[in-house]
Protein backbone atom coordinates (compact mmCIF):
# COMPACT_ATOMS: atom_id res chain seq x y z
CA UNK A 1 0.00 0.00 0.00
CA UNK A 2 1.11 3.52 -1.28
CA UNK A 3 1.80 5.60 1.72
CA UNK A 4 1.03 9.15 1.82
CA UNK A 5 3.91 11.79 2.26
CA UNK A 6 2.65 14.19 4.32
CA UNK A 7 3.74 16.43 7.21
CA UNK A 8 2.75 15.04 10.72
CA UNK A 9 1.16 17.30 13.93
CA UNK A 10 4.69 17.10 15.56
CA UNK A 11 6.62 18.02 12.49
CA UNK A 12 4.33 20.78 11.70
CA UNK A 13 4.93 21.89 15.31
CA UNK A 14 8.05 22.05 14.79
CA UNK A 15 8.26 23.96 11.82
CA UNK A 16 6.13 26.46 13.63
CA UNK A 17 8.91 26.63 16.39
CA UNK A 18 11.33 27.17 14.18
CA UNK A 19 9.11 30.06 12.68
CA UNK A 20 9.01 31.82 15.87
CA UNK A 21 12.64 31.65 17.22
CA UNK A 22 13.61 32.95 14.01
CA UNK A 23 11.04 35.76 13.97
CA UNK A 24 11.60 36.62 17.61
CA UNK A 25 15.76 36.79 16.54
CA UNK A 26 14.89 38.82 13.45
CA UNK A 27 11.70 41.58 14.68
CA UNK A 28 14.02 43.32 16.57
CA UNK A 29 17.12 43.51 14.28
CA UNK A 30 14.89 44.83 11.37
CA UNK A 31 13.46 47.77 14.37
CA UNK A 32 16.67 48.46 15.09
CA UNK A 33 17.56 49.03 11.31
CA UNK A 34 14.61 51.31 10.65
CA UNK A 35 15.21 53.64 13.80
CA UNK A 36 19.43 54.00 12.52
CA UNK A 37 17.71 54.60 9.12
CA UNK A 38 15.35 57.03 10.76
CA UNK A 39 18.16 58.57 13.03
CA UNK A 40 20.44 59.01 10.03
CA UNK A 41 17.99 60.72 8.10
CA UNK A 42 17.30 63.20 11.07
CA UNK A 43 21.66 63.95 11.59
CA UNK A 44 20.77 64.84 7.94
CA UNK A 45 18.34 67.31 8.47
CA UNK A 46 20.34 68.44 11.09
CA UNK A 47 23.48 68.86 9.64
CA UNK A 48 21.85 71.08 6.94
CA UNK A 49 20.32 73.21 9.25
CA UNK A 50 24.12 73.59 10.09
CA UNK A 51 24.58 74.43 7.26
CA UNK A 52 22.39 77.32 6.68
CA UNK A 53 23.03 78.83 9.92
CA UNK A 54 26.94 79.53 8.76
CA UNK A 55 25.36 81.20 5.30
CA UNK A 56 22.98 83.10 7.53
CA UNK A 57 26.03 83.75 9.91
CA UNK A 58 28.18 85.47 7.01
CA UNK A 59 25.28 87.27 5.64
CA UNK A 60 25.11 89.14 8.99
CA UNK A 61 28.81 90.36 10.22
CA UNK A 62 29.38 86.99 11.19
CA UNK A 63 26.65 86.57 13.65
CA UNK A 64 25.24 83.86 15.04
CA UNK A 65 21.54 83.87 14.09
CA UNK A 66 19.44 84.29 17.17
CA UNK A 67 16.78 81.53 18.60
CA UNK A 68 13.85 84.29 17.92
CA UNK A 69 13.03 88.17 17.01
CA UNK A 70 10.45 90.31 18.49
CA UNK A 71 8.37 92.23 15.91
CA UNK A 72 6.72 94.90 17.71
CA UNK A 73 4.28 95.49 14.65
CA UNK A 74 0.29 96.07 15.43
CA UNK A 75 -1.47 93.50 14.47
CA UNK A 76 -0.86 89.87 13.95
CA UNK A 77 2.16 90.06 12.91
CA UNK A 78 3.82 91.57 16.60
CA UNK A 79 5.15 89.39 18.10
CA UNK A 80 8.23 86.56 18.34
CA UNK A 81 9.39 84.97 15.04
CA UNK A 82 11.42 81.45 16.00
CA UNK A 83 14.69 81.12 14.25
CA UNK A 84 13.05 78.60 11.69
CA UNK A 85 11.22 81.12 9.64
CA UNK A 86 14.11 83.33 10.06
CA UNK A 87 16.73 80.11 8.33
CA UNK A 88 13.89 79.56 5.70
CA UNK A 89 15.83 81.13 2.47
CA UNK A 90 18.58 79.28 3.80
CA UNK A 91 16.98 75.88 3.54
CA UNK A 92 13.76 75.79 1.13
CA UNK A 93 12.28 73.47 2.85
CA UNK A 94 9.95 72.89 5.87
CA UNK A 95 10.49 69.21 6.04
CA UNK A 96 13.42 69.69 7.08
CA UNK A 97 12.83 70.83 10.38
CA UNK A 98 10.99 67.69 10.81
CA UNK A 99 12.93 64.63 12.71
CA UNK A 100 11.00 60.97 11.77
CA UNK A 101 11.30 59.94 15.16
CA UNK A 102 9.92 62.55 16.97
CA UNK A 103 7.73 65.79 16.51
CA UNK A 104 5.93 68.69 18.86
CA UNK A 105 3.06 70.31 16.96
CA UNK A 106 2.49 74.19 18.12
CA UNK A 107 -0.86 75.87 17.65
CA UNK A 108 0.66 79.17 16.18
CA UNK A 109 -2.75 81.06 17.07
CA UNK A 110 -3.16 79.62 20.42
CA UNK A 111 0.43 80.85 21.37
CA UNK A 112 -0.79 84.90 22.26
CA UNK A 113 3.69 86.06 22.06
CA UNK A 114 4.32 84.32 18.69
CA UNK A 115 4.10 86.42 15.35
CA UNK A 116 0.33 85.35 13.87
CA UNK A 117 2.18 86.42 10.53
CA UNK A 118 6.11 85.82 10.12
CA UNK A 119 6.13 81.82 11.61
CA UNK A 120 6.08 78.83 9.61
CA UNK A 121 2.52 77.49 9.19
CA UNK A 122 2.46 73.89 8.25
CA UNK A 123 -1.43 73.97 7.23
CA UNK A 124 -4.32 76.07 6.88
CA UNK A 125 -5.21 75.74 11.24
CA UNK A 126 -1.53 77.35 10.88
CA UNK A 127 0.03 74.36 13.01
CA UNK A 128 3.78 74.14 13.49
CA UNK A 129 5.69 71.00 13.71
CA UNK A 130 9.25 71.63 15.41
CA UNK A 131 12.25 68.43 15.51
CA UNK A 132 14.74 70.69 16.68
CA UNK A 133 16.46 73.47 18.89
CA UNK A 134 18.80 76.03 18.86
CA UNK A 135 21.25 76.59 21.75
CA UNK A 136 20.37 79.78 23.28
CA UNK A 137 22.46 79.07 26.43
CA UNK A 138 21.20 82.69 28.19
CA UNK A 139 21.88 81.17 31.73
CA UNK A 140 25.01 80.59 31.02
CA UNK A 141 25.82 84.29 30.75
CA UNK A 142 24.14 85.05 34.32
CA UNK A 143 25.77 82.56 36.25
CA UNK A 144 29.19 83.41 38.26
CA UNK A 145 31.81 80.21 36.92
CA UNK A 146 34.59 79.06 39.07
CA UNK A 147 36.82 80.98 37.56
CA UNK A 148 34.94 84.25 38.59
CA UNK A 149 34.55 85.46 34.97
CA UNK A 150 32.91 88.73 34.62
CA UNK A 151 31.70 88.34 31.70
CA UNK A 152 30.00 84.99 32.13
CA UNK A 153 30.11 82.39 29.81
CA UNK A 154 27.88 82.45 27.28
CA UNK A 155 26.69 80.45 23.79
CA UNK A 156 26.63 81.20 20.23
CA UNK A 157 23.28 83.75 20.58
CA UNK A 158 22.53 87.24 19.02
CA UNK A 159 24.99 89.22 19.72
CA UNK A 160 28.24 87.13 19.63
CA UNK A 161 30.43 86.74 16.88
CA UNK A 162 31.84 83.44 15.09
CA UNK A 163 34.98 84.52 16.08
CA UNK A 164 34.06 84.64 19.72
CA UNK A 165 33.89 80.45 19.53
CA UNK A 166 37.11 79.66 20.95
CA UNK A 167 35.88 75.93 20.14
CA UNK A 168 33.98 75.95 17.45
CA UNK A 169 33.82 71.97 16.41
CA UNK A 170 33.36 71.67 20.29
CA UNK A 171 30.20 73.82 20.71
CA UNK A 172 26.84 72.86 20.35
CA UNK A 173 24.07 75.01 18.32
CA UNK A 174 21.48 72.46 17.22
CA UNK A 175 19.96 69.58 19.03
CA UNK A 176 17.29 67.58 19.16
CA UNK A 177 14.31 69.41 20.73
CA UNK A 178 10.66 69.26 21.56
CA UNK A 179 11.28 73.21 22.63
CA UNK A 180 12.83 75.55 19.20
CA UNK A 181 15.44 77.02 21.65
CA UNK A 182 17.16 75.48 24.95
CA UNK A 183 19.58 76.64 28.00
CA UNK A 184 21.10 75.37 30.95
CA UNK A 185 18.91 75.47 33.38
CA UNK A 186 20.03 76.34 36.94
CA UNK A 187 16.29 76.05 38.24
CA UNK A 188 15.76 72.49 39.07
CA UNK A 189 17.20 70.08 41.53
CA UNK A 190 17.69 67.25 38.74
CA UNK A 191 20.73 67.76 37.05
CA UNK A 192 22.55 65.98 34.28
CA UNK A 193 26.17 66.61 35.67
CA UNK A 194 27.37 65.96 39.55
CA UNK A 195 30.43 66.33 40.70
CA UNK A 196 31.49 65.71 44.00
CA UNK A 197 27.49 64.54 45.42
CA UNK A 198 26.62 68.70 43.97
CA UNK A 199 24.40 69.17 41.45
CA UNK A 200 24.54 72.09 38.99
CA UNK A 201 23.26 73.68 35.88
CA UNK A 202 23.51 70.56 34.25
CA UNK A 203 20.21 69.98 32.82
CA UNK A 204 19.58 71.45 29.45
CA UNK A 205 15.38 72.93 28.70
CA UNK A 206 14.07 71.82 26.08
CA UNK A 207 15.81 69.13 24.91
CA UNK A 208 14.48 65.46 23.76
CA UNK A 209 10.89 64.48 24.35
CA UNK A 210 7.87 63.58 26.45
CA UNK A 211 8.37 64.02 30.27
CA UNK A 212 12.61 65.50 29.78
CA UNK A 213 11.57 68.33 31.51
CA UNK A 214 10.27 66.72 35.00
CA UNK A 215 12.70 63.75 34.43
CA UNK A 216 15.73 64.68 33.20
CA UNK A 217 17.08 60.69 32.36
CA UNK A 218 18.57 60.03 29.24
CA UNK A 219 15.29 57.47 28.79
CA UNK A 220 13.38 60.42 29.26
CA UNK A 221 15.63 63.25 27.28
CA UNK A 222 16.98 60.92 24.15
CA UNK A 223 15.62 60.93 20.72
CA UNK A 224 17.55 58.06 19.21
CA UNK A 225 18.33 54.79 21.63
CA UNK A 226 19.85 56.90 24.60
CA UNK A 227 21.67 59.64 21.73
CA UNK A 228 20.86 62.78 20.34
CA UNK A 229 22.23 64.43 16.59
CA UNK A 230 23.66 67.82 17.41
CA UNK A 231 25.34 70.60 14.85
CA UNK A 232 27.96 72.42 16.62
CA UNK A 233 29.17 76.17 15.44
CA UNK A 234 31.72 74.92 12.75
CA UNK A 235 28.88 73.37 11.00
CA UNK A 236 29.60 69.47 11.86
CA UNK A 237 27.13 67.06 12.77
CA UNK A 238 27.85 63.88 14.79
CA UNK A 239 25.49 61.59 16.98
CA UNK A 240 26.49 62.06 21.08
CA UNK A 241 25.46 60.69 24.35
CA UNK A 242 22.81 62.23 25.81
CA UNK A 243 24.60 61.89 29.15
CA UNK A 244 28.23 63.31 27.97
CA UNK A 245 26.92 66.50 27.37
CA UNK A 246 28.42 68.99 29.52
CA UNK A 247 28.04 72.79 30.26
CA UNK A 248 31.01 73.91 28.43
CA UNK A 249 29.59 72.25 25.27
CA UNK A 250 27.20 74.97 25.02
CA UNK A 251 29.47 78.27 25.54
CA UNK A 252 31.67 79.75 23.39
CA UNK A 253 34.62 79.63 25.68
CA UNK A 254 37.52 77.59 26.21
CA UNK A 255 35.98 76.79 29.12
CA UNK A 256 36.59 72.32 29.37
CA UNK A 257 37.90 72.90 32.72
CA UNK A 258 35.83 75.30 34.57
CA UNK A 259 32.02 74.00 35.90
CA UNK A 260 29.48 76.49 37.36
CA UNK A 261 29.68 77.25 40.92
CA UNK A 262 26.66 75.67 41.47
CA UNK A 263 24.78 77.55 43.30
CA UNK A 264 20.85 79.71 41.78
CA UNK A 265 21.61 83.04 40.82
Amino acid sequence: MRRNKAFTLIELFVVIAIIAILAAILFPVFAQAREKARAISCLSNIKQLGTASMMYTQDYDEQFIPSAIYYNYSGPAQGWVWWQALIQPYTKSIQINHCPDSQTLWNIPSISWLSQTYNLAEDSNHDWINSYGISSAYVWYFIQWKDNNPNGHFGPYLGHTLAEAQLPAKTIQFVDAYWPDNWADCFTPLAIENKAGTSFCGYIWGWGWGDCYNNPTEQACSVHSLRVNVTHVDGHANSIRFASVKPHMLTLQDDANVDPMGSTP
